[in-house]
């Protein structure tokens, strides 16, 4: 996406002429690189440096002259890394066109299939972590009573369910990696593909 924008600057000189007649000031204004003269039009006079402008005085009276200059920017954003909230933000401004708010429409849904992609995969490896860090005690609490007894049976029999937990849950990051990737492929495409003015 490429958004332009332009700054503006407004200068305000103010003069009195104190005099019983009329005068002619000239106002000399820097030349600031990257930013365009808007007006007045036309400077009387230009060097490298500054514009230069005439400002008639009548005798006994007020003026001012208003130099008012732009500055053009084009800033670039890769719309598929975008996070939903710059993508609300895009969409929410009221100087897009409905075109263009319908891309980000579209992108915000795209982007949130992934985010509860990626959701769901942190919730399933911290589900395995929790298992793991229980294994943990289990294994010591294994190693510290009789094979014979209650306890230990019960400790295996848990320990293997937990196995078997684990197991499931991996094959579902596999599966949730797969997602992640099917659907940022998706949003990258439509970001790469949308066009709207």
């Amino acid at each position: 996406m490429h958004l332009r924008s332009a700054l503006r600057r407004t200068t305000i000189y103010q003069f009195h002429n104190r005099n019983p007649q009329d005068r002619t000031i000239t106002v000399e204004h820097p030349l600031s690189t990257g930013w365009k003269l808007v007006a007045p039009a036309k400077p009387e006079e230009q060097t490298r440096t500054t514009y230069r402008f005439d400002v008639r005085l009548k005798a006994n009276a007020s003026a001012a002259l208003e130099v008012t200059e732009e500055s053009e920017g084009v800033e670039s954003w890769q719309l598929s890394d975008q996070s939903r909230k710059s993508l609300d933000y895009f969409a929410s401004l009221k100087e897009a066109k409905p075109a263009v708010q319908e891309v980000f429409k579209k992108l915000i849904d795209f982007r949130e299939k992934v985010d509860a992609a990626q959701k769901s995969l942190a919730e399933e490896q911290a589900a395995i972590k929790e298992i793991v860090d229980d294994q943990d005690r289990i294994r010591k609490n294994i190693e510290r009573v009789p094979k014979e007894s209650d306890a230990f049976k019960r400790y295996l029999k848990k320990f293997d369910e937990q196995e078997t937990e684990i197991e499931k849950r991996q094959a579902r990051v596999k599966e949730l990696k797969a997602e992640i990737a099917k659907q940022e492929k998706a949003l990258a495409d439509f970001a790469a593909s949308a066009k709207a003015e």
